[in-house]
């Protein structure tokens, strides 16, 4: 039996297989009694396979190095981290405020809003992210939606975003980029007062017109308006009274005592304190007040640290102290008189002291308010002394 030549195991083809399929399909021998000429057949195909196997093999490997040698032709192009990546434009922000103190922000973020919005209206607040803590930088940030924002206004999209540093405790105040305000006059309720002529009649300013003045205003302002419209405006205008007068006092405990004393509490240094909002020009009860629900007597002083300073001041560098009272009725919620305590400089300018809520203008409402006003100038003119502060 002849050795089997390479040549003998045909071309490769197209797809870089060798065409040896014929060893495998009907090359077999017939096998003889003994099943010598069947262990001889056997042989021969191993060795086809083994052949096939190891030109297979080179042709491959000549393969692989031409598609290496093609391959260092071409540039090499390898693809940018994601966090690397350029923002466009679209999604990135403007700094208006960075590293500033929370006062700072605060009053820049009612300064837009006085300027952007409207005096009635604040920023939305969005979803702080985290929502608790920090995140791996140590900052946490907050986006501030536009009031006009949804389908029923204009959709304006304009956004603000607060972010608070960890490390030091500063803020930032940011804009978003490519998102301005829409024109806030227009409306898509389909009924309902639009929102730009309800923050415009319940601001501060128009709260204290009368209802003429008040529709006069309007008309030049947003021109010619229905009766629909102006009993919107009054009805608009009656819920923003209303919900005013139940933070000052819960409307089931109006006109009594117990309402009274709620404000009182409400209204002490020590609760001022706590929550974090008493500062040098917050008004606060001075002394003890007088509450009497058996007798109806009621007597109530409070001031500010910078008014109460005024009589200080007023001894020391100006004429001796001549004080100064008036009570006008109707100014307060409860109806109560309101006592007004001031002195006057050498120039003839009146400098306010404090206040008084009294139910009566009798000699002891006078002295008890004055009494008050007294003991608590001289308790902070004493501590500021003690801290060196300025008086």
């Amino acid at each position: 039996m002849s050795d089997l030549g390479l040549d003998e195991l045909g071309d490769l083809d197209d797809g870089g297989q060798y065409a040896a399929g014929w060893m495998h399909e009907g090359a077999g021998f017939e096998e003889d009694d003994d099943g010598e000429e069947g262990e001889e057949d056997e042989g021969e195909e191993q060795a086809r396979d083994e052949a096939v196997a190891v030109v297979n093999e080179a042709h491959l490997d000549d393969l692989v190095e031409e598609e290496d040698e093609e391959s260092e032709d071409l540039p090499v192009v390898s693809r940018q981290r994601k966090t690397g990546r350029t923002q466009s434009a679209q999604g990135q922000w403007d700094p208006i405020i960075e590293n500033v103190s929370l006062e700072a922000l605060t009053e820049k973020m009612q300064t837009i809003a006085r300027v952007e919005l409207s005096s009635a209206l604040e920023w939305g607040s969005g979803i702080r992210k985290p929502t608790m803590g920090f995140n791996s930088k140590g900052v946490a940030r907050r986006e501030l939606r536009c009031p006009f924002r949804g389908p029923a206004n204009c959709n304006c999209p304009a956004l603000l975003r607060v972010t608070e540093h960890e490390e030091d405790g500063s803020w930032t105040l940011e804009r978003k980029r490519g998102a301005p305000h829409a024109d806030h006059t227009q409306s898509n309720k389909k009924r309902g007062l639009p929102k730009h002529i309800a923050c415009n009649v319940t601001s501060p300013t128009k709260m204290k017109l009368p209802a003429a003045k008040l529709k006069q205003v309007v008309r030049e302002k947003f021109g010619a308006v229905s009766t629909d419209t102006l009993k919107q405006i009054t009805s608009v205008r009656r819920r923003k009274k209303m919900k005013e007068q139940d933070q000052i006092v819960p409307r089931d405990q109006r006109s009594t005592h117990g309402g009274l004393q709620l404000w009182v509490d409400a209204h002490s240094r020590q609760a001022l304190e706590s929550k974090g909002t008493f500062g040098p020009h917050t008004a606060y009860v001075c002394g003890e007040p007088r509450l009497d629900s058996e007798t109806g007597l009621i007597t109530i002083a409070y001031s500010t640290e910078n008014l109460l300073l005024n009589g200080y001041r007023q001894g020391q560098f100006g004429l001796p102290s001549i004080l100064q009272v008036d009570c006008t009725h109707r100014l307060v919620l409860e109806g109560h008189l309101c006592m007004l305590f001031g002195t006057v400089d050498v120039a003839q300018h009146f400098h306010a002291i404090g206040y008084g809520l009294c139910s009566s203008e009798d000699e002891y409402t006078h002295s008890h308010v004055f009494r008050c006003l007294k003991k608590e100038m001289e308790r902070l003119v004493a501590e500021r002394g003690a801290a060196g502060a300025s008086i």
